[in-house]
């Protein structure tokens, strides 16, 4: 049984995710198996639609069943969000991994991540360096490898030209971390990247990233994304607005700044990815504003990013301290499914009885988890709730949809 998994938020789902499953099923003639992001992103924010209509969209686009990534993981940086995802799929049993990249040689790619599943003391130690001076961990990474590796300089370069790449780093070194027998497979973003907001067209398709399609939801321009996402997700795209999505985010700060407002510095400082600074810096800064924007404005400095404070405020809420964080990158937590195709029940089953985690498909699967098991589930379940919430709608218990 050979599956290849793809690691994405589809926030919203593109033209550009849809042409990833297509390769991967026509030029590869893989099943294909989906580990999406929850309702809360790796940039600390709302998904702009909820978890099941983005796995529906992947299993209309051709997917065969999608799981969802632990909040643990989609709430961390992109080394662990990496390889938090990696170790799931593998534990599942998925045998390769496709991801997008916009470099032409993906041997550039896969030496480096020799390099960093095996990183030598110095480069920490230039790491160390270069953040106390100021620059953000992927900065600081670079630096530290153009400083340790000189001749290598326009290798560097090109990596670190685009976040796709980056993350295809952390995925290849998970795998050799790991020691994953899953195979890579490397495909060329037909989007002009994560940065540009001009759409590109290759084969009569129209293809612009999922963070260009989000501003232009953002600037109340929803229409003009039609032509750059599937019908099936422009669909659910059109039933939203720049103003609801105003006053979601507005809910969603009374909640967590509330929240943190209870709490104390110690209390902040075991939460993971913490320190005694950031403790003071987030807490004082919820006393005094009542709104993210104003409190990222505050902490917003050349060590402490947008998208991590607002990682921060959610790692809080949802109390994941530094031991559970641990404890979830140990341990094999049970996780949900989302979704799958409908008429490849036989294949859920198959991957149901070979992986080294438990699936959860029903309610009843649950009865049977012990504590630790539902862990992931019930964290899951909670964001569910506070997503729910901030967006007006009425309780609903996570279940698997058949598509």
């Amino acid at each position: 049984m050979k599956i290849c998994g793809i690691i994405s938020e589809f926030n919203p789902f593109t033209n550009g995710h849809e042409y990833i499953i297509s390769e991967v099923k026509s030029k590869y003639g893989l099943d294909c198996l989906c580990l999406t992001s929850g309702n809360f992103m790796q940039r600390g924010e709302m998904a702009m639609l909820d978890k099941f209509a983005r796995a529906t969209a992947a299993i209309n686009a051709g997917a065969n069943l999608v799981v969802e990534m632990p909040l643990v993981f989609s709430l961390s940086s992109a080394e662990y969000f990496a390889f938090g995802s990696v170790k799931i799929l593998q534990e599942i049993g998925v045998t390769h991994l496709a991801f997008g990249v916009k470099i032409k040689d993906s041997a550039i790619l896969e030496n480096f991540a020799k390099i960093k599943a095996n990183e030598p003391a110095k480069i920490k130690t230039y790491i160390k360096n270069y953040i106390k001076a100021g620059l953000d961990y992927n900065k600081s990474l670079k630096s530290a490898y153009k400083m340790a590796y000189p001749k290598l300089k326009n290798d560097i370069d090109a990596i670190f030209s685009d976040p796709n790449n980056i993350l295809a780093l952390e995925y290849l070194s998970a795998i050799i971390k790991l020691k994953a027998d899953i195979k890579p497979i490397f495909i060329s973003r037909q989007d002009g990247g994560y940065n540009q907001s001009k759409g590109v067209k290759v084969n009569n398709k129209n293809f612009l990233s999922a963070t260009a399609i989000r501003n232009l939801v953002l600037q109340g321009k929803i229409k003009k994304t039609k032509k750059y996402l599937p019908t099936y997700s422009f669909r659910d795209l059109v039933t939203i607005s720049a103003k609801n999505l105003s006053s979601a985010q507005d809910k969603l700060d009374t909640l967590l700044i509330s929240k943190i407002r209870n709490m104390t510095y110690a209390d902040l400082e075991k939460i993971n990815d913490f320190n005694l600074s950031l403790a003071h810096l987030i807490y004082d800064n919820c006393k005094m504003y009542n709104h993210s924007k104003d409190i990222i404005d505050a902490c917003n400095t050349k060590n402490f990013k947008e998208s991590r404070i607002r990682r921060l405020l959610l790692l809080s809420y949802f109390d994941i301290t530094k031991e559970k964080f641990k404890c979830m990158l140990k341990d094999k937590h049970a996780i949900n499914v989302l979704a799958v195709n409908k008429s490849k029940k036989e294949l859920l089953s198959k991957i149901i009885k070979n992986s080294k985690r438990k699936l959860i498909v029903s309610a009843k699967d649950k009865e049977s988890l012990s504590e630790t098991e539902r862990l992931v589930v019930d964290i899951a379940q909670r964001s569910s709730n506070l997503y729910d919430i901030c967006n007006q709608r009425q309780y609903k218990e996570d279940k698997t949809l058949f598509v």
